[in-house]
């Protein structure tokens, strides 16, 4: 998008989409009867064009070099405070950094968070991490990792041991202010909660096979929770659920998630109010009553009243079934090596069940995966950012390419197969077994790789019927962390059968 003048707009939104009929844009035009500027139009078709991202209400420029270069051009002069920023906002940027306004906050697009005064009622908030109770997380985890966000106004916890069922939690709230002319903090927050509450799952239906969405009363100003279903395994089974519970108290929005493996929908919804509850404690919230003249709380009709007890009258979980998902698709017995370091057994780690990929295996928890080219099997994980700035796992990569053949894989299924793999012919294959080939070393500066290819195959034990697989995988990460690509490349070589045909009930 081409830029007409030295400064791009001084960007302030309070929310960026449609809520019954509503943005708080349009709400600004419904209190002044004036439209800032356009705002609402000029920050969508720049969001289209890839100048801005956007998170949630807050959007901000997607390139760096962009936004300096637009910030040395800022001007200061008495024009300037007419045609682009009233005065509140020009005097925040006289160091040459545009604002975004958002959560009661201003928010310079260096990524830096400068407190702003908060009319109230909520005029300030612990951080999200101080509204979690370290016993309650210490019950539902046996190793918790905690991670917050840099502004505090969100914090993440998930479980770390490796074949204890997934668990995770996160927190975040938000302060917001009025528009200063007629709509106060309390209505924006009421319009913001109004849009969670609307795009938050099963809305529209109440009640589905896949969970349910209902308004509770006795919790804050105004409270919803909504439960889904979830599926970790690739053949679709039905293992997770996920509670949510949003809370309006004033001018403050808090949201609580609360996801557990193999967990009943009761379950987790009794956790996630119970966890948001002792936020809203925590947070000095719990007693504060309405004003007059506050917005009344959403509701579709019948409101039920929200789980007040303590957690520990939460029973305990039910035990990991049996069959039929990725902790026991795992042989815990299996061991094998091509080269190098392998897990212990209770190192921190995660069993992943990827879809297309005919085998499990152990991994950082903290990896975003998804499809790549190369057909069903491929799949590529890259480390979670936040994840590696907190210490939790180094800058990772991981590819993967796995092929069913059927009873057996011929030379030119093999072959074909072979032609999808990255750099397959200039990789310094070493043999490790006729089925198995194996690379590592120094890759680049500061980086290391170790990639296999293999033929394996299952066997069923009492018909003998064989399925026959073609598998290839690399891991690259810093040379610091070689050990961590050896134990990920040797832990699929262990749960694929080392070099002995896999034999399966």
């Amino acid at each position: 998008m081409a830029v007409a003048t030295p400064v791009f707009w001084l960007l302030f939104a309070f929310g960026s989409s449609a809520w019954g009929g509503f943005t708080t844009a349009r709400l600004y035009f419904w209190a002044t009867g004036r439209l800032p500027w356009r705002l609402l139009p000029f920050l969508e078709d720049a969001h289209a064009r890839g100048v801005l991202r956007q998170a949630g209400g807050v959007y901000r420029f997607r390139h760096v070099e962009l936004r300096n270069r637009l910030a040395l051009g800022v001007p200061s002069g008495p024009d300037a405070r007419r045609r682009f920023a009233p005065v509140w906002a020009r005097r925040a940027v006289a160091g040459g950094l545009a604002v975004v306004v958002s959560a009661g906050q201003l928010v310079t697009l260096s990524g830096a968070v400068v407190a702003e005064r908060v009319p109230g009622p909520v005029r300030s908030l612990p951080t999200a991490c101080a509204l979690l109770d370290t016993a309650d997380v210490a019950r539902l985890m046996r190793d918790p990792a905690l991670v917050g966000a840099e502004d505090g106004a969100s914090c993440s916890v998930g479980e770390q041991a490796p074949f204890s069922r997934d668990v995770s939690l996160r927190v975040s709230w938000e302060l917001l202010s009025g528009d200063g002319v007629g709509v106060s903090g309390t209505e924006m927050a009421h319009v913001r909660y109004g849009r969670f509450r609307a795009a938050a799952p099963n809305a529209d239906e109440g009640r589905s096979t896949w969970g349910f969405h209902r308004d509770l009363g006795g919790l804050g100003h105004e409270a919803y929770l909504s439960v889904r279903s979830g599926s970790s395994t690739y053949d679709r089974v039905e293992t997770s659920r996920t509670a949510r519970v949003g809370v309006r108290v004033g001018n403050a929005v808090i949201h609580l998630d609360y996801s557990e493996e193999f967990a009943s929908a009761g379950r987790v919804a009794d956790i996630a109010q119970i966890l948001v509850r002792e936020a809203l404690r925590r947070a000095d919230l719990a007693g504060l009553r309405p004003r007059q003249g506050d917005p009344g709380p959403l509701t579709r009709g019948a409101t039920v009243r929200a789980v007040d007890r303590p957690l520990t009258s939460v029973g305990p979980p039910s035990p990991v079934p049996a069959e039929d998902n990725r902790l026991a698709y795992y042989d815990r017995r299996a061991t094998g090596s091509v080269q190098g370091a392998t897990w212990r057994d209770d190192e921190r780690s995660y069993v992943y069940e990827l879809p297309g990929v005919h085998f499990v295996f152990r991994a950082p928890r903290q990896l975003e995966c998804r499809s790549a080219s190369g057909g069903w099997g491929s799949r590529t994980c890259t480390a979670v950012p936040v994840a590696v700035e907190a210490g939790l796992l180094p800058d990772l990569r991981l590819e993967i390419r796995s092929e069913l053949c059927g009873a057996s894989c011929g030379d030119r299924e093999t072959a074909a197969f072979l032609r999808t793999v990255p750099d397959n012919a200039t990789t310094p294959w070493t043999k490790h077994s006729d089925a198995t080939y194996y690379a590592a070393g120094p890759v680049g500066e500061g980086r290391y790789r170790m990639t296999m290819k293999r033929y394996w195959a299952w066997r069923y034990k009492d018909t003998g019927a064989q399925q026959a697989h073609l598998m290839w995988a690399r891991v690259e990460v810093p040379s610091g962390h070689r050990d961590l690509a050896q134990k990920i490349i040797n832990d699929m070589y262990a749960q694929t059968g080392a070099d002995e045909i896999v034999l399966v009930d």
